[in-house]
């Protein structure tokens, strides 16, 4: 609720009203979005190890923006590992 009421300016009233009322949770939604971009901020700002262990002590989800990033780099590198081979085996067939 206090989240709710800091980040919304909103009354307590209106903060319990909202998540008894919004089946989609729309409000939650928006916190946790927030919090994942303040995580990615917090990210991209690392410069070593002991920078991303004291990170993720203070905001757990920096590890989980780190495993998302991770996991993006590693479809993108088959992706291009993919058209790489796809662009030799073509070169290979018009010879």
């Amino acid at each position: 609720m206090d989240a709710i009421c800091q980040s919304f300016g909103c009354l307590p009233t209106r903060a319990l009203w909202e998540l008894q009322h919004d089946p989609d949770q729309m409000v939650v939604q928006l916190l946790e979005i927030r919090a994942y971009r303040e995580a990615k901020r917090i990210h991209g700002g690392l410069k070593d190890g002991d920078d991303y262990k004291a990170a993720v002590q203070a905001n757990p989800l920096v590890a989980v923006v780190d495993a998302i990033d991770h996991e993006i780099a590693a479809e993108l590198v088959a992706a291009r590992r993919a058209q790489v081979i796809a662009d030799a085996m073509s070169e290979d067939i018009d010879s």
